[in-house]
Order: structure tokens, then C-alpha cells, then sequence
């Protein structure tokens, strides 16, 4: 059951979630479960520790989505490839710009420049978080009228397209990784009997929504807490519509 828990900043919304949390894994070790972003893991651990104490707190799981993704690969996943670390991926993504050299000519013109390489990694990147395929990419740069900008999503699919294929073959991108886990939980039951709590969050990626879309099916409960005005009189016009 999806439950919301809604209030200004400094209302309690996350002192009410460690409460739930503690509570469970008082009673039932193990069946609790807090999901924030990476950057809250370690207030948040140590919040849970001061509730707990040092023997309890391993009753509770603080995870963020890119560890539950490691955390599950590793257990579960039926790979041996090595995830490619930073340089690997802009070595790979070079070797896509060059082997394309007589398909592309947007890029291809600034291909022995450094910063080209890191744009293309960035959005490489932005387009797996909003679950954007290399194919859509292809599609939508039919439909466009401009151009340049035509031209530009068109090349980029290209790129995109052999990028992958050259992880592919030896390595695993990272930024692949939340959609390794949507699909490894629909045979890893992972969050099953579970209460997880989703906390801090300003927003969520596509590809966090589909994570959470897994939670949804497996958990009992499943609370998320968002930063609002809950005023029952707030209307469109108020600062934090």
C-alpha cells in the first residue's frame, strides 16, 4: 500500500519516517528498508543509529537506489563483465565518434576535443535516467522540423547506438544499472514482506519511478514523504504550488 506523508521543511516528515522504521525493526528485524539519495545515506544511518544503538541498527536497511542496484547485481545478477569506470567510458565513447567519422559531421568536427567527449558522456547519461532509448532519439529527429537540431539528435542515436555496443561487448555502464535492477526484480522478490520507507527526495528519474514501481508490487508498505505546503487552503497561486 502506497502511503504519502506530506509537510514544510522541518515539519517531522523524516523524524516520523526513522520513528516508523525503528519501530519495525524493533519487532521485526530485517523487514525494514529506507531509501534516500546517496548524499542523506550517512545523516540517515547515523540518525537510525542514535534510535537503535550499535547492536539494532543492523535490523534496518538504509540504501540509496544506485546501491540497492549494486547490492543486487552483485547478488543476483548472471554477469562477470566489470563496470566501466569514468575512463574507461570516455575511451569507448571516443572510439564510437571515430568509427562513425563518415556517418557524422555535426561531431565529427569537434571530435579531437576533450570537453566533446564529456558533453556526449553527460547526456549519455541524462537520457538513461529519463529511460530515453537510442531508438526514440532516432525516431524523434525524423519529426523535427529544424534542421540542425534534426541532425544533431540523429547523429547522437549513431553515437549512442555504438557507444553501446563497445560497453556491451566487455563492460557494464553504470548508468545502466537501475535498469538491470527494474528487470531483475520481476524474479527477485527482494522488497517482499517488506515496509520501505522513500525519504528526502526532490523528484524522481524515469528510471527510478520504474524502481519504485517494482517496490510498489512487492512491499506490504511503501511511505514517501515530499516537501509541500499542506494547508487544505493552498491554492495554485501560493509560493509553493
Amino acid at each position: 500500500m502506497l502511503n504519502i506523508i506530506t509537510g514544510r521543511t522541518g515539519s517531522g516528515k523524516t523524524r516520523m519516517i526513522r520513528s516508523m522504521a525503528a519501530e519495525i525493526a524493533e519487532n521485526n528485524p530485517g523487514k525494514a528498508v529506507i531509501i534516500v539519495p546517496e548524499q542523506f545515506s550517512f545523516d540517515t544511518e547515523r540518525g537510525m543509529l542514535s534510535v537503535l544503538g550499535n547492536i539494532k541498527i543492523n535490523n534496518v536497511e538504509v540504501l540509496s537506489f544506485s546501491r540497492i542496484a549494486e547490492k543486487l547485481i552483485s547478488q543476483y545478477g548472471k554477469t562477470d563483465k566489470k563496470t566501466a569506470d569514468d575512463g574507461i567510458r570516455a575511451v569507448l565513447m571516443s572510439r564510437a565518434v571515430e568509427a562513425l567519422e563518415g556517418e557524422i559531421s555535426i561531431y565529427n568536427r569537434y571530435k579531437k576535443y576533450p570537453a566533446l567527449i564529456r558533453e556526449l558522456l553527460d547526456f549519455h547519461r541524462e537520457i538513461k535516467k529519463c529511460s530515453i532509448s537510442n531508438q526514440q532519439l532516432a525516431e524523434v529527429s525524423s519529426k523535427v522540423k529544424n534542421t540542425s537540431f534534426s541532425s544533431k539528435l540523429s547523429e547522437l542515436s549513431l553515437i549512442f547506438d555504438c557507444y553501446d555496443s563497445l560497453v556491451s561487448d566487455k563492460f557494464i555502464d553504470s548508468s545502466d544499472f537501475l535498469d538491470m535492477l527494474y528487470e531483475l526484480l520481476w524474479d527477485v522478490e527482494y522488497f517482499k514482506g517488506k515496509t520501505v520507507f522513500i525519504d528526502a527526495f526532490s523528484g524522481f528519474s524515469a528510471q527510478e519511478y520504474n524502481i519504485i514501481e517494482q517496490i510498489l508490487r512487492q512491499a506490504d508498505d511503501v511511505y514517501v514523504t515530499f516537501c509541500c505546503d499542506t494547508a487544505r487552503n493552498s491554492g495554485r497561486y501560493e509560493l509553493f504550488y
